[in-house]
């Protein structure tokens, strides 16, 4: 299993989605509830641009894990590419309530609140994010927040 799932996640480091899915294939039926595989499961589908499929994986992982903060980012960045800021920031904010004191979640709502065009919103999750976590100034300009720092 290791071996598998190391090998996936090469692959698809690498670009190599085909072969990622192939390895994640050749898993046991035992082994496909594992958080673990699971990730990687969403992740090719993301690649893959099969928002609705992963999704819809993401929110059962959500269920079956839900402290793992990756099944959530997967579920809101598939509402997010199916063209869906608001359902986005509803699944961010449904993530239990430990990771809402990351810079990280605020920035991502900030980066939702932007879409939605609530720019002074924006702006208040971008400040709070900066407290939380002064390094996420790099990542800033990957907002359009409507306004200049």
């Amino acid at each position: 299993l290791r071996w598998t799932l190391s090998f996936a996640s090469g692959y698809l480091k690498l670009g190599m989605v085909r072969e990622a899915a192939r390895e994640l294939e050749s898993l046991e039926t035992s082994d496909l509830c594992r958080s673990d595989v699971i990730d990687l499961r969403i992740q090719v589908m993301l690649v893959r641009r099969h928002w609705c499929l992963a999704q819809e994986l993401a929110r059962a992982a959500m269920r079956m894990f839900p402290g793992m903060l990756e099944f959530y980012r997967h579920a809101a960045v598939a509402s997010e590419a199916r063209g869906d800021p608001a359902e986005a920031k509803r699944i961010w904010c449904s993530a239990p309530s430990l990771f809402h004191q990351s810079g990280y979640f605020h920035y991502k709502i900030a980066g939702y609140e932007a879409q939605l065009g609530n720019a002074d919103r924006a702006q208040e999750h971008i400040a709070l994010a900066l407290r939380l976590d002064p390094a996420i100034e790099e990542d800033l300009g990957k907002i359009n927040l409507g306004f200049s720092n």
